[in-house]
């Protein structure tokens, strides 16, 4: 927990709650933010030789404001970034399940509950593409499902990662 708080040290406005995954790339956490909100953060440590991080910025600008302002979005970017000198942050809102929490616990879904949440995804896809914007690393942890089972895609890692091989 102490090393978790060490990651947070940079970051402005929010307090640890809890780790969410300790990726080798990305750390991602739960916290607090001070208006009241849990938020994810997704921190990125800077290494010696680390490339500058303005195109990546560029991006996931371009990626909030091309997402921004859809009617009925399932899309959820990362609302906000912030960089310090040895680290960068993502941030966006927290919800509680992802789509593999929530086939794994009960009550299971039903056929129709899955229809559902697949046209949802699909949805989702559409309105991205429609909008130039490109996931790039869709699994199960980036769908994020609300307790009424309304899909949101999350975390666009074109941003960051390559999203053709």
């Amino acid at each position: 927990m102490c090393r978790s708080r060490e990651f947070l040290s940079d970051l402005p406005n929010v307090v640890y709650k809890d780790t969410l995954g300790g990726g080798r790339v990305l750390k991602t956490f739960a916290c607090v933010h001070d208006e009241g909100g849990l938020v994810v953060v997704k921190v990125y440590l800077k290494r010696e030789g680390s490339p500058d991080l303005g195109s990546h910025k560029e991006e996931l600008e371009r990626i909030r404001d091309c997402l921004g302002g859809l009617s009925c979005p399932h899309l959820w970017p990362f609302q906000t970034w912030f960089e310090s000198d040895n680290k960068a942050f993502l941030l966006r809102q927290y919800i509680f399940s992802n789509l593999y929490e929530r086939i794994s616990t009960r009550p299971f879904l039903s056929l129709p509950e899955k229809k559902w949440i697949a046209f949802q995804l699909l949805f989702a896809l559409r309105q991205a593409h429609e909008k130039g914007v490109y996931h790039g690393d869709i699994k199960c942890e980036n769908v994020l499902v609300t307790s009424w089972n309304w899909v949101y895609l999350s975390d666009f890692a074109s941003a960051y990662k390559p999203t053709y091989l």
